[in-house]
């Protein structure tokens, strides 16, 4: 990701290029005599730019480079409506959702952004789509055990989809199935990803659905689950734990989630 270019006048200009067809965000570090700089940048798919630059005092000596990069866009404000994760007409029931006074399993201290998640039931094997026009930037398919102990945790089948501002949504605990979308495929919304499962760290069959972004730690990225809006359609909404949803796709509100 990174090229180093040095001028006329022996300044050094540091550039990163992002050679992949999504937005990222990264930290780039620069070490050597006399030099200790860091930066966080985010960029747009494909876009090559400048993101350190040193004087000839500076870059006489030897300069070491690192950079730490994460899928999506640290600025991003998630202010996108969301279609609900399932094909036309069929019904879901929302098991968990956020402001439940964090009695959600979702939520850990450790992670207090994790209680944004959303648990939807529905009958084995329904049809996942994807609720917003996106990258796949991870898929796995072949695991087909699911738990609720330890040893389940990490396991489960999954999609996740980096967006055009740079938000991330997953679809966790798909059922097996031969692999659907693949890595970098492009997918729009309403399209087949996979199907409602029990696979990884799960006490039944449903569908995990959560929206995020990355976020730096000081030390490393890490994903913060953002809250999320829905639409069925016809009406905005945020999901609420009890409550059942289905999606109508000649509703008024289609247009605006319709995202090239």
């Amino acid at each position: 990701m990174l090229e180093v270019f040095r001028t006329e006048t022996g300044s050094v200009d540091l550039y990163a290029h992002n050679k992949l067809p999504v937005p990222v965000s990264a930290v780039i570090t620069a070490k050597g005599k006399g030099v200790n700089k860091k930066t966080l940048a985010v960029f747009k798919p494909m876009e090559r730019k400048v993101v350190l630059s040193f004087r000839s005092v500076e870059s006489k000596g030897t300069i070491s480079f690192t950079n730490d990069v994460a899928w999506g866009n640290v600025q991003s404000s998630n202010s996108y409506v969301y279609r609900m994760p399932f094909k036309d007409g069929i019904e879901a029931l929302v098991t968990q959702s956020f402001g439940d006074n964090r009695k959600s399993s979702h939520y850990t201290v450790n992670d207090p952004s994790s209680e944004y998640a959303i648990d939807f039931a529905a009958p084995s094997g329904t049809a996942i789509v994807a609720a917003r026009a996106g990258v796949v930037i991870g898929s796995k398919y072949d695991e087909t055990f699911g738990c609720f102990e330890a040893k389940c945790v990490n396991k489960g089948n999954y999609v996740l989809i980096v967006h055009s501002d740079g938000t991330l949504s997953q679809y966790a605990h798909l059922k097996h199935s031969q692999p659907i979308v693949t890595h970098l495929q492009s997918v729009k919304a309403g399209d087949l990803i996979g199907f409602l499962g029990g696979t990884g760290y799960a006490s039944g069959e449903h569908l995990h659905f959560e929206v995020g972004k990355p976020e730096w730690t000081g030390s490393d990225f890490r994903i913060r689950r953002l809250p999320v809006e829905l639409t069925d359609g016809n009406r905005i909404f945020r999901a609420k734990t009890g409550e059942t949803y289905s999606f109508i796709s000649k509703g008024r509100l289609i247009s605006g989630i319709n995202e090239k």
